[in-house]
């Protein structure tokens, strides 16, 4: 009954697709279509995230070919990992194994993280995420700004990309000071070397606010 949507990511001058984000989405014969925020804390509290993660990423790297074809061979795809996979030092042993299993290059796949996932063992986390990064796999810190030591994760665990909460691009417009902030969190992809991605842009004014910030990616 679960399936996997995929949310594009755009270069915003070009126009063009650079990567996509793979979504969980449930629909069920007997309640209908499931939102994540009610099916993802279930799974979690059953102690079912890691088996339900790894679920996703395979259904994921099996559907990657049928990515490029549409897309294009430079395609990266994005998959969010659960706390508990960076509790399992197994974890990078299995993500090597599944994209060597599909002839599918590591660079070409993005691990998305929360800060939630990072503060109950910090030191564990940066050491899987060492091995997946040595290996070739991206990492991205998704909904940046929201937490309380994000800075330090950047020198830290060597993130490769960014990712702004889309509460602060629904403000950006109307709140100078939200636009401000944005502005700093851009200026980082100068510091760290790192992409930075806008989330929940819907509006053609937000997309050209961030253009003018330097921020060329949502």
């Amino acid at each position: 009954e679960f399936y996997i949507s995929y949310q594009e990511k755009r270069d915003c001058h070009a126009d063009t697709v650079i990567g996509v984000e793979a979504l969980a989405r449930w629909h069920s014969p007997i309640l209908g279509n499931v939102p994540p925020n009610v099916f993802i804390p279930i799974i979690d509290k059953s102690n079912l995230s890691a088996i339900f993660g790894m679920l996703v990423i395979n259904r994921v790297l099996d559907e990657y070919p049928r990515l490029v074809n549409k897309y294009g061979e430079a395609l990266s795809v994005s998959i969010n990992i659960s706390p508990m996979h960076l509790a399992s030092p197994e974890f990078a042993h299995q993500m090597t194994n599944a994209v060597e299993l599909r002839g599918i290059d590591a660079s070409h796949v993005i691990l998305e993280i929360t800060e939630d996932s990072l503060i109950e063992d910090i030191q564990g986390a940066s050491e899987v995420l060492y091995e997946l990064r040595r290996y070739g796999f991206k990492i991205s810190l998704d909904d940046f700004g929201t937490g309380y030591s994000s800075l330090s994760y950047l020198a830290r665990l060597g993130i490769d990309e960014l990712k702004i909460d889309r509460s602060f691009v629904k403000q950006m417009v109307d709140d100078q000071r939200t636009s401000t902030l944005i502005r700093t969190i851009i200026n980082l992809k100068e510091t760290y070397g790192i992409n930075i991605v806008a989330e929940g842009v819907e509006t053609v004014a937000q997309s050209e606010a961030l253009i003018r910030l330097g921020c060329n990616v949502h």
